[in-house]
């Protein structure tokens, strides 16, 4: 993607509008302050996790950015000066893309958000669980007295363990970070298979991958691994009749989105031993209740929603999410664009909304 040139946005400056970011987690704005406050608009900054609280400091807004909050139709349309929605990150399914469509409303995001960061996380987890780094280590630090005197024993933990070139590691969704998982996982020698159907047989061919469909994927799969958006056709992809038609030996990793999985059906699966195990990154619910059942499982890794982040990834994701929402607003400089549907219905409604280059995936 092409990089942003403030100086784009200095030269067709728009008269200062007021931008809100409604609700974030990272605990620094000092990128959103520089791009914003630099291209002469004002910032405001909030921690608004539900639309009624948005309604009370957003009404004069021209631009929301977001991270966590339900932007809903209802929302949008109680923001009569609303231009443009920011979102941190690459998915976009707490936004309403129908409704902000319909209403003129940019979204704008950041789809090549730390996909290095999260194929490497992925790549961590699934090595973290067919190498049983986390059991032996969990295990040895609970009791060193009872593990060294069973030192000779220690071999009997990793029954099930296989050379990684024996494995066939299966991948839903060929996106940026499924691919980029797929050259990790060739550099150390698994067999790929993959389903997605946004992407040819010719193209996985040529990445070393083996076309197969979501069922066959589940059934031969040592690893299966989840690299998809959560969308209304996605939610629950996995559940209790997939989980079944996983191996016993199997492991399910997901870095993705939680919902994706059925949880109750992902216990149960664990308990009874329909499945191996699971490396998780996101969970349906962030974070867990401390009585939650994964957080007890010795099965289970559970990371705390953090394989999208780098030093140098955050610092590219705030600055770049404020420079779009800036280039959306102003309709010059490059902007990934979310809802591209909505430049076709402002043109037909005579609207202004078409100016300036985007860049959508």
């Amino acid at each position: 993607m092409p990089s942003c040139r403030r100086s784009t946005v200095a030269r067709y400056r728009n008269p200062a509008v007021k931008i809100v970011i409604t609700d974030c987690d990272h605990g620094f704005f000092t990128p959103e302050k520089s791009v914003i406050e630099g291209a002469g608009h004002s910032l405001k900054i909030y921690e608004c996790r539900h639309p009624e609280e948005v309604l009370e400091v957003a009404q004069d807004a021209e631009a929301l950015i977001c991270q966590f909050l339900p932007v809903t139709r209802s929302l949008l349309g109680s923001l009569p000066r609303c231009q443009v929605v920011g979102r941190y990150g690459v998915g976009v399914d707490n936004v309403d893309l129908e409704a902000a469509t319909a209403l003129g409303i940019k979204v704008v995001h950041v789809p090549d958000f730390c996909s290095e960061e999260v194929a490497d996380h992925t790549m961590g987890l699934i090595l973290a669980l067919t190498r049983r780094i986390t059991v032996t280590d969990s295990l040895w630090k609970r009791d060193p007295v009872a593990f060294k005197e069973r030192w000779g024993q220690r071999l009997e933990l990793l029954q099930g363990v296989h050379c990684l070139s024996d494995l066939t590691l299966g991948i839903i969704g060929l996106g940026r970070i499924g691919h980029g998982v797929v050259r990790r996982a060739q550099g150390f020698g698994f067999r790929v298979v993959a389903h997605d159907p946004f992407v040819s047989q010719q193209q996985m061919e040529e990445w070393g991958v083996e076309e197969c469909s979501k069922e066959k994927l589940l059934e031969t799969a040592d690893v299966v691994t989840l690299h998809i958006p959560l969308t209304k056709e996605t939610d629950h992809l996995i559940g209790e009749r997939q989980l079944r038609l996983m191996k016993r030996t199997a492991y399910l990793v997901n870095t993705s989105r939680g919902a994706l999985i059925d949880e109750a059906a992902l216990v149960r699966a664990l308990r009874e031993g329909w499945i191996a195990g699971a490396a998780l990154d996101v969970t349906a619910t962030e974070p867990l209740p401390p009585s939650h059942p994964l957080l007890s499982m010795e099965n289970v890794i559970l990371s705390p929603h953090v394989a999208f982040f780098s030093e140098t990834a955050i610092l590219q994701l705030k600055e770049r999410v404020a420079q779009y929402v800036v280039n959306a607003l102003s309709g010059y400089g490059n902007y990934a664009l979310a809802n591209p549907a909505v430049l076709q219905a402002d043109a037909t409604r005579g609207g202004r909304l078409a100016g300036g280059l985007v860049d959508h995936d």
